[in-house]
């Protein structure tokens, strides 16, 4: 079992097993530049720390094909405030202009966060790529789930990994 602390924000994720799928993409995640997202923290380091991440997974879908999966409720245990959310793709995907697909990460009918894979919109594999926060507050026990939805005849998700920073309030 581990932890990993995000470079960019010190943000740590609940306590995962090395072995999972989960840990291995996070660990395989790179920024623009090359850099590793990622780093090994240990039990102490989330002592102190008032951010922490959700994680959730999103299976490769066909182009007319939606799904909805829970993200594990680690951090949502209090309430605070989404910081960031990032879809990170297993694979690539050209967005376009009519024929689109959309994650959210929402609690019932609040969304909190959404990425539309429109034209110009494109996912590149293994590169973290940013959601649009649409409701920052997070309230003290809410399952956030990630929603891959299609519109139109949509286009195909590559799966991948969603991740999203929650800071909460000392």
């Amino acid at each position: 079992m581990a932890y990993l602390r995000k470079v960019s924000t010190g943000a740590i994720t609940e306590r995962l097993d090395d072995s999972s799928e989960v840990y291995q993409r996070l660990v395989q995640q790179r920024a623009a530049n090359g850099s590793a997202v990622w780093e090994s923290a240990v039990e102490e380091d989330t002592v102190s720390v008032l951010a922490r991440v959700a994680v959730g997974l999103v299976d490769p879908l066909g182009a007319l094909v939606d799904d909805t999966q829970q993200l594990d409720a680690g951090p949502l245990g209090e309430g605070g405030t989404i910081t960031s959310a990032e879809y990170t793709p297993s694979g690539a995907q050209a967005g376009a202009a009519t024929n689109t697909r959309t994650i959210t990460v929402n609690a019932g009918a609040t969304v909190h966060a959404t990425l539309a894979l429109v034209a110009g919109v494109n996912l590149v594999s293994g590169t973290p790529s940013s959601m649009t926060i649409n409701a920052a507050a997070v309230t003290a026990g809410e399952e956030l789930v990630v929603t891959s939805a299609h519109a139109g005849t949509g286009i195909p998700d590559p799966g991948g990994i969603v991740t999203v920073e929650v800071t909460y309030t000392a």
